[in-house]
């Protein structure tokens, strides 16, 4: 059975501070591992459109970190989109993928939230209003 979900995405500098920010919806999720990681590699895709050759992507679902980084083989269901993910690192000059807490990636899935009343959005240059003080929460904790 197919379920709707969303996603949120953060672009940050190495100093924290907000280059661009994301959301969008997406059909047909199988489960929450598919949807985390067809975020990432919506954030890789962005990364190369902006021109990122040097790039930390980080993520609060553990299996989905293990996965990109290829040390696991049995993906099952997020198998494609994992495979699209390691693909695309090899585009990138340097890419890691890191975990992180969820309570270090609350802005992400405060924009992912917003997009379910929304539409799909990118934003350059600027944080949203209502996203301030999660950002600020967010690097406090990271």
């Amino acid at each position: 059975m197919s379920k709707q979900g969303a996603s949120g995405l953060i672009v940050r500098d190495n100093d924290g501070f907000v280059l661009a920010c994301g959301q969008s919806k997406m059909e047909r999720v199988m489960d929450a591992s598919v949807a985390e990681s067809t975020t990432v590699v919506k954030a890789m895709e962005f990364a190369l459109q902006l021109g990122y050759q040097k790039v930390i992507f980080e993520e609060d679902a553990l299996n989905v970190i293990i996965g990109l980084q290829g040390r696991n083989k049995d993906l099952s269901c997020m198998e494609l989109v994992i495979s699209k993910g390691r693909s695309l690192a090899l585009l990138f000059q340097i890419c890691v993928f890191k975990h992180t807490k969820r309570k270090c990636n609350e802005a992400a899935h405060h924009l992912a939230k917003n997009c379910y009343f929304l539409c799909d959005a990118f934003w350059m240059e600027e944080c949203l209003s209502f996203l301030y003080d999660t950002v600020i929460k967010d690097a406090i904790y990271a």
